[in-house]
């Protein structure tokens, strides 16, 4: 492993990134090694994208910036995204406002 999940922050991981001293692949093969390792226990997520999808995806994100292509600072950097919206469940206990 090239960096600790579990205290890295975005900041080294784009200039891990920057300097080429791992991938995006890597990365998110990490992290989905965190969620397998941790996810039974935690709950944390509903669904979590194709690990295909993920991969192939963070793949062409490492071609880009091969060739120079940044899009931004978080280019090849992984994020999670909580969704509160009905009529998408999601694992917290929030109060939902609607037009009643």
């Amino acid at each position: 492993m090239a960096f600790n999940p579990l205290t890295i922050d975005t900041a080294d991981l784009q200039r891990q990134l920057q300097t080429t001293n791992i991938t995006s692949v890597q990365i998110v093969n990490e992290y989905l090694a965190q969620i397998d390792r941790h996810e039974s226990a935690l709950n944390a997520f509903i669904s979590i994208a194709p690990r295909e999808i993920l991969l192939k995806t963070a793949e062409r994100l490492d071609e880009e910036r091969q060739t120079g292509r940044v899009r931004s600072p978080l280019h090849g950097i992984p994020i999670v995204l909580k969704v509160c919206h009905p009529p998408i469940p999601t694992s917290t206990d929030v109060l939902r406002i609607t037009d009643s």
